[in-house]
């Protein structure tokens, strides 16, 4: 990350959170050794980001040429690089960013620091100016990049310490903006309750109630600037959350010499900051942001919610010495001057971190940052010395003020440098939305679309919404301000146009007015890929509909009848079948799979002449055949039974005299059967090791006939190999695409035919009723293994790899509850996972992040239950067409069609 021109100060960013006031304790890594030659120098990219925010650690010494602590002893040499390891174990997979506490010490003369990730060349920039004699630590955002290390290049001798605070994730904390706040003065005031005033003693430990007090409730971090003043002799304050102090500093200071540093520091469980002082000093402590979850409601008073961190980007904004940014003179004392941060950066910023420099100073003073338009804080960013050979610097973050600019003021004067560090914010112009009825979800930064449950037959809808800084919102097509609060009468399933205009044009976002009886869909989160979800509910109002990665229905119909699994069927085009109850369709009706366009028109139903169609799966394959599962019945000789059991709870045997096997069916475009899997051919009816029976009259009478293999999902290998998963058998298939024959067994009974895996590192054995089991690009198997009837009762989702006559399980996410018959799992591209639970007990959808962190979650209100949560990318539907079709009724095929 690129901060600061050479020679121009010390230069740091320290980024820390806690969640809920529990740090994450780390493993110790060795570092590698370092490297003497003067690397390549260039220009290093900008970071972006999506709904990145804070994930804090214990602080972990990487580090340390000093004690040859994971680096060689002694100083490092000039124009040397050190190169840190940031592989998983200090910095996890879905990091997108490290941040690292680095300090030089035993400097014999003035030098700089620059940290990069390894794989970037070396920036034309400083991020610490070292002084000779004065250990100077500070905190720095290194982007993780193929190479998962960070390069620490020296351009003189100095010792070097390197500690990994913690990192950027899309599971970290957002920061809220405010203005400046002073919350501990010991010279004056503000002072918390019994702190008398004057210098705290040597070892003297203050505790700042913070969250609850000047901080919203759900503050969890604060972003600071701790100032030691009145010091005596050299000494050091270290902030951190009550409870221990870490063996670290976060400003060090000399006798008679004021100093401040920034501190990004997490709040203990109560909400409290500690600072400890290591010798007699005064210390000040002002607040600029917090960290922490946005409010829980959706509904009205508007809350402004936090931002997720934009881009990590190195910008001079501005420079006294040499006219950039429109300054070509010193500050004089009491001087105020601005930065429109938008001529910079787009609309959507909320705030920004930014690096202030005091330099050639001619008095002594202090400098202060805050949103333009409000009042000038008491508070300082940077304190300076008048004639001081050495610059000061320091990192604050501050929220755009009016028109979208940062003001900064001086007390003294001096040249001052501002570098832009990181931008919090989304692309969007619109900051925030509440309305009442309430949303049914919180608003995400970036989220177009949004929805409340309409009154009964519609109604009166008011709506709140702010815009970003910079930018005007306009709702209804009303007329534009800032903020606007407005109602709106809305008819069921209608459509309010929310506006943000800004320099760059105006953006929409749409609210739905969605019908009273839709199934309420509780979410969090986002996921980190734009891409859809489909589902259907059966009860208490059947609906088939399409959610986004915000979790929120763009489109959705109501059904003439329950219907089960939502299919993706080509473009913009989807397909369910209708829904009759029971285990498996074994009807009188011979029903098939319904197609229809997204306006809810049937286009064709995909019917078989003499059989039924399975509704567990309908695979569209990329030459326009389709996939399907019936069921053939094999009666059993007069007078011959088969034990089993019937689905009612508790079972009850009964004795079967039909066998029934699952086929899988080929159909081309126009419906013809052009190839069939007949499972009696290849599976033994000693391997179902679930015998379950369905009653197959329709009639008054009982006929029962026993499920052997109860086939689920089926899934397409590269080569065409099917792969099978099969409920009653506790095991998923690969079956040769052009004979039929098995070729592997992963679960289960011995195979009649292939061979039966070897399940290694499975503290479970195998899957018990499995369901959903897919093929990964890598050839890895993943499954949801409901364990229906096993002593582990708990679903989990599974997945393993596949070599020779093994599958070894390498990944499960396991729940606390039993799915029953259904449940879903699906890898996505970027890593993460799927994970349908279907039962209204627990979250019905899970997606679960590649480093096990939560991304978006959806729960249902009312114990409803819903069969998959089927992922598709985002070109597979068009979002404003969604949108347009939404809402109304679907058709269904004409009797007996």
């Amino acid at each position: 990350m690129l901060l600061r021109t050479r020679g121009a100060g010390a230069s740091l960013l320290l980024t820390l959170c806690f969640s809920a006031g529990v740090v994450q304790a780390l493993p110790s890594r060795p570092v590698v050794a370092a490297q003497c030659a003067t690397p390549a120098m260039g220009e290093s990219p900008a970071l972006a980001t999506t709904h990145a925010g804070f994930v804090a650690v214990a602080p972990q010494r990487l580090a340390d040429t000093r004690s040859a602590l994971g680096a060689p002893l002694g100083p490092l040499a000039a124009h040397c690089v050190l190169r840190v390891s940031l592989d998983t174990a200090t910095t996890p997979v879905g990091a997108i960013a490290a941040v690292l506490t680095v300090t030089s010490a035993e400097a014999p003369r003035s030098t700089y620091v620059t940290v990069y990730p390894c794989g970037n060349l070396l920036p034309s920039v400083s991020h610490l100016n070292p002084r000779p004699g004065d250990p100077v630590p500070g905190l720095v955002i290194v982007p993780v990049d193929a190479t998962r290390e960070a390069c620490i290049y020296v351009d003189d001798e100095t010792q070097i310490i390197v500690d990994v605070t913690g990192w950027y994730a899309p599971s970290g904390a957002v920061l809220h903006e405010m203005k400046p706040t002073r919350v501990l003065d010991t010279r004056t005031a503000p002072r918390p309750a019994g702190l008398p005033r004057g210098r705290p003693a040597d070892g003297a430990v203050v505790r700042l109630p913070l969250a609850g007090v000047v901080l919203p409730p759900e503050a969890r971090a604060v972003t600071a600037v701790v100032t030691m003043t009145n010091a005596t002799q050299s000494t050091f304050a270290t902030a951190s959350p009550c409870g221990s102090v870490p063996p670290t500093s976060t400003v060090n200071t000399l006798a008679g010499v004021d100093r401040g540093a920034p501190a990004m520091v997490g709040l203990d469980s109560a909400g409290a900051l500690c600072v400890f002082v290591e010798r007699s000093s005064d210390l000040v402590v002002d607040i600029t942001g917090w960290f922490g979850d946005d409010g829980t409601t959706s509904s009205l008073p508007l809350e402004t919610p936090g931002s997720p961190l934009r881009d990590i980007v190195a910008r001079r904004l501005a420079d006294s010495r040499n006219g950039i940014g429109g300054w070509s003179t010193p500050f004089a004392s009491g001087e105020v001057r601005s930065l429109s941060l938008l001529n910079d950066v787009a609309v959507g910023v909320t705030a920004v971190q930014l690096e202030v420099i005091a330099t050639d100073a001619t008095s002594s003073g202090f400098l202060t940052a805050y949103p333009c338009g409000t009042a000038t804080p008491n508070a300082s960013v940077v304190n300076f010395r008048a004639g001081s050979l050495v610059a000061e610097s320091s990192m604050v973050t501050v929220g755009l003020g009016a028109g979208g600019r940062v003001c900064i003021a001086s007390y003294g004067s001096a040249h001052v440098i501002v570098d832009l560090i990181a931008v919090h914010g989304t692309t969007s112009g619109l900051r925030a939305l509440a309305a009442s009825p309430g949303l049914d979800r919180l608003p995400m930064p970036g989220q177009p679309d949004h929805t409340v449950h309409c009154p009964a037959g519609g109604g009166p809808v008011r709506i709140v919404a702010m815009a970003s800084p910079g930018a005007t919102v306009s709702v209804a097509g009303g007329a534009p301000a800032p903020v606007v609060d407005t109602t709106v009468t809305m008819a069921v399933d209608a459509v309010a146009t929310i506006d943000s205009s800004g320099p760059s044009g105006t953006e929409h976002a749409f609210l739905r007015c969605l019908p009273a009886d839709f199934p309420t869909l509780i979410a969090t989160g986002v996921s980190p890929t734009p891409g859809w979800y489909r589902a259907t509910s059966m009860t208490p109002t059947p609906f088939a509909f399409i959610l986004d990665e915000f979790g929120v229905p763009v489109w959705y119909k109501r059904t003439p009848y329950p219907v089960i699994g939502l299919y993706a069927d080509g473009p913009n085009g989807v397909a369910w079948r209708k829904w009759t109850g029971g285990g498996f369709p074994v009807e009188a009706a011979k029903l098939g799979v319904e197609r229809h366009a997204l306006d809810g028109s049937l286009t064709g139903t995909v019917t078989l002449p003499t059989e039924a169609v399975d509704w567990h799966e309908y695979r569209r394959l990329p030459n326009g055949n389709r996939l399907v599962v019936v069921y053939s019945r094999e009666a059993l000789p007069p007078g011959e039974t088969r034990s089993c059991n019937d689905p009612s709870s508790p079972p009850v045997p009964v004795a079967a005299t039909v066998l029934v096997n699952g086929d899988i069916v080929e159909l081309d475009p126009a419906g013809t059967e052009i190839w069939r899997w007949h499972s009696s051919e290849h599976v033994a009816d000693s391997e179902n090791t679930m015998p379950q029976c369905f009653d197959l009259d329709p009639g008054p009478g009982v006929e029962w006939g026993l499920d052997l293999e109860h086939i689920n999902a089926i899934d397409v290998f590269p080569d065409g190999d099917l792969l099978v998963t099969a409920r009653h058998l506790n095991a998923v298939l690969r079956v040769d695409r052009n004979s039929g024959a098995v070729e592997w067994k992963l679960g289960g009974a011995p195979p009649k035919e292939g061979l039966g895996l070897t399940i290694l590192d499975d503290p479970r054995g195998g899957p018990v009723a499995p369901h959903d089991g897919r093929v990964l690009p890598n050839g890895n198997i993943t499954m949801h293994d409901n364990r229906t009837g096993a002593a582990q009762s708990s679903s989990r989702a599974v997945e393993y790899s596949l070599q020779g006559s093994t599958a070894t399980l390498v990944w499960s996410h396991a729940a606390t509850f039993s799915a029953g018959t259904l449940g879903s799992t699906r890898r996505l591209d970027d890593g993460s996972t799927i994970i349908g639970w279907g039962t209204g007990q627990a979250p019905w959808f899970e997606q679960v992040l590649a480093d096990g962190s939560p991304a978006l979650t959806i729960g249902l209100s009312g114990g409803v239950n819903i069969y998959r949560a089927e992922p598709s990318v985002a070109a597979e539907f068009d979002r404003a067409l969604l949108r347009a079709m939404a809402g109304g009724p679907a058709a269904q095929p004409a009797p007996n069609s």
